[in-house]
């Protein structure tokens, strides 16, 4: 498995004086130890319409020089871009966006892009929202089917998205899409705070698991903790996944006011894990 971080630590997103340039962010999570980097589509490291080809090149030269590998693209899609929305101008963008997300992942080296099905707006039927959704992702897919790049929903939960909060939705909406380029992530903390079993979600994604979002969780289910400083227990669920022979990132998607700390202390609990057989 790749131990990997998402930048989003690193940027200003919730806390606007946690931005790093993305390349320093690198330089520091190669230090750590990392082999992996989840990149957010966002300022102040990977805005699409902000990198050329040749700068999307570079960048990948640097960041795989340090000995990283480029698991994923992560979007940002609140509060600007939902790819349910019943807003025209919206729903465009929206899609847009997803669409150079995909082409900025096939230039970085990058085989995945994670997103949510978006959220539906209070009044909106949540028939429409979802069509909506399938639409923006068959466009974002018919485009990875081009490059090389395949789409991964991501289940999340029902207090941020009131669309698709569980893996049963996720696997709905895949099996609806029925696209080569369409597959599944997890994210750990979205799948307890809905009170699933992450056993059963892997047996129900099955191959079409290919990312994973590893992070711990607080006693009352509501906020994410770094890994080993929660209630669940991290060293089954690795053994769990190394018997079912997961080969893929486990990437940690944290933030808090200390980033560096956040991704030196989940890096050391996570690779103790990893290395116990």
């Amino acid at each position: 498995m790749i131990l990997s971080f998402n930048t989003i630590a690193f940027s200003p997103l919730p806390i606007w004086g946690n931005s790093y340039p993305l390349l320093e962010c690198a330089k520091l999570l190669a230090a750590i130890g990392y082999s992996g980097i989840e990149i957010i589509a966002g300022r102040p490291h990977a805005w699409p319409g902000d990198l050329g080809k040749g700068e999307r090149k570079k960048l990948q030269k640097e960041i795989t020089n340090l000995g990283l590998k480029i698991v994923a693209v992560c979007p940002l899609i609140a509060p600007a871009y939902n790819p349910a929305s019943l807003h025209a101008g919206e729903y465009k963008e929206a899609q847009d966006y997803l669409v150079q997300c995909m082409r900025l992942a096939a230039d970085l080296g990058s085989p995945y892009v994670i997103s949510s099905a978006g959220w539906r707006v209070q009044g909106t039927s949540s028939d429409e929202a979802w069509k909506r959704s399938l639409e923006t992702f068959h466009k974002a897919a018919e485009v990875g089917k081009k490059l090389g790049t395949t789409l991964l929903i991501e289940a999340v939960r029902k207090v941020s998205s009131n669309l698709l909060w569980n893996s049963r939705q996720a696997v709905k909406m895949m099996k609806e899409l029925a696209h080569p380029q369409v597959k599944l992530m997890m994210d750990t903390f979205h799948v307890w705070s809905e009170n699933e079993n992450i056993e059963e979600v892997l047996r129900l994604y099955g191959d079409a698991l290919k990312h994973i979002h590893l992070e711990d969780i607080s006693p009352m289910g509501t906020d994410r903790r770094v890994p080993g400083q929660g209630i669940e227990n991290l060293e089954k669920l690795v053994a769990t996944l190394q018997g079912a022979g997961y080969d893929k990132a486990l990437s940690v998607e944290l933030w808090g006011f200390n980033p560096e700390d956040i991704a030196r202390s989940s890096f050391s609990y996570l690779n103790k894990l990893l290395s116990k057989k």
